[in-house]
C-alpha cells in the first residue's frame, strides 16, 4: 500500500473518494481529472480527503501536485496480463510469440463479450479489472474506512463496476456510513440496455444516498427510466478549471501560426480505422479543402498509429497529431486556435452528450465548431448561446463550413461569431461547480445531525 503523506490543517468531515484510476496511475490525466479536481477543492475548503485508488502501470503526475492523502492499493492478482496487447519479455517466447499472441485475441474476445454481458462499460475488460481490484481489497478498504472514521464515501465511475463496492459498504456499514455515486458517466447510456446490466445497474443504485450526474438532462432520464426519486439525484458539470488557466498566459511564447487559420481538436479521439469516435469525414473533408490555403489544424491527445500516419502522408504539414501534453499546453493551444473543434458521431446517446472539454472550449472563448449529431447537448448550447457553428458530420456539411469558416477568417470576421449569449462563463469553473458538490455533501451531514 503506498499512501502520499497528507500535511496538517484543521478540517471538519473526513470523505474517502474512490476511483480505480487515480493520479498518478492513470494512463491519461482526463480520465482521473474530475476527482482531483473536486478533491482539491474539498481539501482546501476544510475537509479531511483521502483519494483511494489502483496502484497499476507507471506513475505520472502529469505536471499536477496534489496535496491532498492518497492510497494507492495493488491489484495482486495478474490473470489480466494475459489479456493486454504486451508480452512481458516477448524476445524470450522466440518462435512461441505469434502462438500467445492468437491465443491472447482468443481469450480477450471471449473475455469482452462475457463482461459486456454483465457490466455495460465503455472500455473493455474495465469491469474485469475493477471487480479484481475490489475482491483483493475490499478487506484492506473496510479498515481504512473504520481507522480513518470516515464520514461519506465517493465512489466514481467508469469503470461502472467499482460501484459494487458500494453495496458491500453498505452492508459492512449500513446507513451510518453515507455513499454518494458520482455516476456522470452514465452506465445506460453507454450500449443501452442490455437486459442482465439492466438489472444490475438498477440494483446498484438504490445503494447509495446521492447520484451525481452531468447534466439536468441525465438527471431527468435517470428518474424516469429508473423509478429514482429525485431527491436523490444531482447534477454537476464537469467545468473548466480556473486554477488551471490561471497560469496561462504565464511564460507564454507568441503563436508560431500568424497568418495561418487554425483549427484545433483537444483529447482522445480513436484514431484508427473503424473507430466509432474516429471523425473519419472531417479527415475525407480536409484533405480537398486544405488545398492552397493558409491553414493548419492540430489533434492533441492521440498516439501515432498506421492511421494516422496514413492521413498526415495524404495531408502533409496541413495536419499536425500529438500525444498527450501537459494540461497548461492544452489550454494554450485552445488559445492559439481560431477554431476548437468537437466531435461526436455517436447516435444513440447524443441528447445526453457534453464532454468535459467543451467546457474548456468555453473558457478559451474562441470559436467552437461542433460536428456532431444535431441531437447532441452541445451542439444545443452552441445553437442556444451563438457559440461558434456546428454541421452535421459528413464529408458535404463539413466542407461547406470549413470554407465558410476559411472566408471568414480572410476577412477577419471570425472571431464575431463567438458571441456568448445568455452565459455567464465563470459560473462553469470547476471551482463553482464543485462549490454546489460541496452544498450536496454538506446536505447529507445536515440529513445524519
Amino acid at each position: 500500500m503506498a499512501i502520499l503523506a497528507l500535511k496538517e490543517v484543521d478540517f471538519l468531515k473526513y470523505i474517502l473518494i474512490i476511483e480505480f484510476y487515480i493520479l498518478p496511475y492513470t494512463p491519461q490525466f482526463g480520465g482521473s481529472q474530475r476527482m482531483h479536481f473536486l478533491s482539491e477543492y474539498l481539501y482546501n475548503n476544510s475537509y479531511k480527503v483521502c483519494a483511494l485508488g489502483a496502484k497499476v502501470g507507471i506513475p505520472n503526475f502529469f505536471g499536477v501536485k496534489p496535496e491532498y492523502e492518497m492510497i494507492h492499493l495493488p491489484l495482486k492478482k495478474r490473470p489480466y496480463l494475459i489479456l493486454s496487447d504486451s508480452i512481458p519479455g516477448d524476445n524470450a517466447y522466440g518462435k512461441k510469440k505469434n502462438l500467445i499472441i492468437i491465443t491472447r485475441k482468443g481469450i480477450k474476445r471471449i473475455a469482452r463479450l462475457t463482461f459486456d454481458f454483465f457490466w455495460n462499460d465503455p472500455t473493455s475488460l474495465a469491469a474485469f479489472l475493477s471487480l479484481l481490484w475490489i475482491k483483493d481489497n475490499k478487506k484492506q478498504i473496510i479498515e481504512i474506512i473504520e481507522k480513518k472514521k470516515i464520514d461519506i464515501v465517493l465512489i466514481s465511475g467508469p469503470a461502472f463496476s467499482m460501484f459494487k463496492l458500494g453495496k458491500t459498504l453498505r452492508r459492512v456499514f449500513n446507513e451510518k456510513l453515507k455513499i454518494i455515486f458520482d455516476y456522470r458517466d452514465p452506465w445506460n447510456t453507454k450500449k443501452n440496455k442490455k437486459l442482465i446490466s439492466l438489472q444490475i445497474e438498477k440494483r446498484l443504485l438504490d445503494v447509495p444516498d446521492k447520484i451525481v450526474l452531468a447534466s439536468e438532462k441525465l438527471v431527468e432520464n435517470i428518474g424516469v427510466n429508473f423509478g429514482i426519486n429525485t431527491n436523490r439525484l444531482e447534477y454537476v458539470y464537469n467545468g473548466f478549471s480556473e486554477k488551471s488557466w490561471g497560469v496561462v498566459g504565464e511564460n507564454r511564447v507568441d503563436s508560431f501560426d500568424e497568418g495561418k487559420l487554425v483549427l484545433l481538436s483537444a483529447g482522445a479521439c480513436g484514431l484508427f480505422h473503424y473507430s466509432k469516435k474516429n471523425p473519419y469525414p472531417f479527415f475525407e473533408a480536409y484533405k480537398k479543402f486544405h488545398i492552397g490555403k493558409k491553414v493548419i489544424t492540430r489533434f492533441v491527445g492521440v498516439q501515432s498509429n498506421e492511421y494516422t500516419l496514413e492521413v498526415k502522408s495524404e495531408i502533409g504539414n496541413d495536419i499536425e497529431f500529438f500525444p498527450q501534453k501537459p494540461q497548461k499546453e492544452v489550454l494554450e493551444l485552445m488559445t492559439y486556435a481560431d477554431v476548437n473543434l468537437i466531435f461526436n458521431v455517436d447516435i444513440k446517446n447524443a441528447a445526453f452528450i457534453i464532454r468535459g472539454k467543451f467546457f474548456d472550449y468555453l473558457k478559451a472563448n474562441k470559436v467552437i465548431c461542433g460536428i456532431a449529431v444535431p441531437n447532441t447537448d452541445f451542439i444545443s448550447w452552441i445553437k442556444r448561446h451563438k457559440l461558434g457553428f456546428y454541421c452535421e458530420n459528413t464529408i458535404e456539411s463539413i466542407y461547406s463550413l470549413l470554407e465558410k469558416i476559411y472566408g471568414l477568417w480572410d476577412c477577419g470576421k471570425l472571431q464575431e461569431e463567438r458571441k456568448n449569449c445568455g452565459i455567464n462563463i465563470d459560473n462553469f469553473s470547476r471551482e463553482n461547480q464543485n462549490a454546489k458538490y460541496k452544498s450536496i455533501i454538506e446536505g447529507l451531514y445536515v440529513k445524519e445531525l
